[in-house]
């Protein structure tokens, strides 16, 4: 069984892990870009990169008409028609600055610089995270939305990750100072995309007061006043331009809040309060969790955090405008998190096969009954059943150690 640890590490191990790191990604983009040279990985990533790469030379505002051009020539080879995603830069400006860094590069290094990067970086995690689970490694990569999330580039793929990063950080263990203080710089991060982020990145937060992790706090509100800063110095008025992006976004490519539901039921009578009914489920869901998290011991904690760290993923998900593959990548992180506190082959092994086969087959099925098997009925099948497979999989167990304590 698990044990809650304080993990502090040694900064000459520190040092030689970044050093590992940056090798290891420096050698892997080599090998990426030799590879990969006259391909354009990611459609996603073309975008920052176009964005980056314009503001880096020629100041050129990256929420610009002159941006998102650019951006539907490299990738489709013409502008694209209106009712086509038009590629454009729609994220909050201080996310080019992971970005910009590889935009002075040619396409096919930067593109392999940055692929390279979120393979390390998801691998160092997912050893971090699964260290008494190995086998687990490579079955977490296999998955549909992992896979297509590295290829785009999408933000969310490393986005994803840091979530799951922080939250094994701070249920599982007792992070010292020094990784309190990088947890909440990483999650300052999140904030640039929060349909993605926003409820799961509460529950944390919720998290780190609950359990006193105060510099978590101290350090995401002052990594976020200084990204937003430092953004507003270089283009003042990025806030308002990134909001009319995002309505621009949602029409163009048809986006609904809960879209699910909201096409599992449109033409209903529920179609409209389906948005409603699951802002209400996830507040009281908060509410719970605080209750039952006050009334607990320290093992059986851990599990309420678990479950209800699944729950809010999958609430996250079915509350999203859209969800591509990329998104699911919430899916995952409860996967890994709930694997974790299994513990256990026989359980685990299966599980993982079983969703990952599924995504795969969802995507090779295409529509079924007017329904898109990747955008709908994968992340339906998954979101619903893997929190409650979760709680019936340790109901006995938990039951169990209550009356082991009274």
């Amino acid at each position: 069984m698990w044990q809650i640890q304080n993990t502090p590490k040694n900064w000459k191990v520190i040092l030689l892990a970044f050093l590992m790191f940056s090798i290891i990604w420096v050698l892997l983009a080599f090998g990426i870009h030799l590879a990969s040279a006259e391909v354009t990985l990611g459609t996603d990533y073309y975008t920052f990169y176009t964005a980056a790469r314009m503001y880096l030379f020629d100041g050129t505002n990256p929420y610009s008409d002159e941006v998102t051009q650019m951006a539907q020539l490299g990738i489709i080879g013409r502008p694209a028609s209106p009712e086509e995603d038009q590629l454009a830069f729609a994220y909050p400006f201080f996310m080019l600055f992971l970005v910009i860094p590889f935009g002075w590069l040619d396409i096919t290094y930067s593109q392999a610089f940055w692929m390279s990067l979120n393979v390390v970086f998801s691998v160092s995690v997912l050893i971090s995270t699964l260290h008494n689970n190995k086998m687990l490694i490579v079955l977490a990569l296999t998955s549909y939305p992992i896979v297509f999330g590295l290829f785009l580039g999408n933000f969310a793929y490393l986005l994803g990750f840091i979530l799951l990063f922080v939250m094994d950080q701070i249920i599982f263990s007792k992070p010292p100072k020094s990784t309190q203080w990088l947890i909440g710089f990483l999650l300052a991060w999140t904030t640039g995309k929060p349909q993605l982020t926003s409820f799961i990145l509460i529950f944390i937060l919720m998290i780190g007061y609950k359990s006193k992790y105060f510099l978590i706090l101290k350090s995401f509100a002052l990594s976020t006043i200084i990204l937003t800063s430092v953004s507003l110095l270089l283009i003042p008025e990025w806030p308002i331009v990134w909001l009319q992006q995002i309505q621009k976004y949602a029409q163009y490519n048809q986006s609904e809040l809960a879209y699910i539901f909201s096409v599992l039921l449109q033409n209903t009578q529920f179609e409209g309060i389906v948005f409603p009914i699951l802002i209400i489920a996830t507040v009281v869901s908060m509410i719970i969790w605080h209750y039952l998290r006050e009334k607990t011991t320290e093992k059986v904690l851990v599990f309420y955090d678990i479950l209800f760290a699944n729950f809010f993923l999958s609430l996250s998900l079915l509350l999203m405008p859209r969800t591509l593959s990329y998104d699911q990548i919430l899916i995952f992180i409860g996967l890994v998190l709930g694997s974790k506190f299994l513990n256990n082959y026989k359980i685990t092994i299966p599980l993982w096969l079983f969703y990952s086969s599924l995504s795969w087959i969802t995507f090779a099925s295409g529509d079924i009954l007017g329904l898109s098997s990747t955008n709908v009925i994968f992340p339906l099948i998954a979101s619903t059943t893997w929190p409650l497979l979760f709680w019936l999989i340790n109901k006995k167990t938990l039951r169990e150690f209550k009356y082991a304590h009274t």
